[in-house]
């Protein structure tokens, strides 16, 4: 486990919920007010490993509560680092040969493939 994401329905961190996590790099809360947590909860992770990311304008709650033995915190937008629009299929719309000569399929070297999103890529057939 290298990151973990709290909500922000979290309120608290129990004892040993991520102890012996060495492999921790970074962690996420979505929380406006820091979650209490346990002087148990990160035991076994060393802080200057990893970064404790929080909600934009909450760095100082956050560092002075339990939250500040963490050594790196940064602010982040929690409402906007995790949305992700998906495209609809693309799809194949035109294929061409390197000297612009419209293809019907495909050819060994390589292929200009236009998509339906306006995207052209380079493709090697073999």
């Amino acid at each position: 486990m290298t990151s973990v994401d709290i909500p922000s329905s979290v309120t608290e961190i129990g004892y040993y919920a991520f102890g012996g996590c060495s492999d921790l790099r970074s962690v996420y809360v979505y929380a406006e007010t820091p979650p209490s947590i346990s002087a148990n909860a990160f035991d076994g992770c060393d802080s200057k490993n990893y970064t404790l990311y929080v909600p934009k304008g909450t760095y100082d709650a956050y560092w002075l509560s339990e939250w500040g033995y963490f050594e790196n915190i940064v602010e982040f937008d929690a409402t906007n680092i995790r949305n992700i629009v998906a495209e609809p299929e693309v799809q194949e719309n035109a294929r061409y040969a390197v000297n612009g000569q419209r293809l019907t399929s495909p050819i060994k070297g390589i292929n200009l493939v236009k998509y339906n999103n306006g995207r052209v890529k380079k493709e090697i057939v073999k």
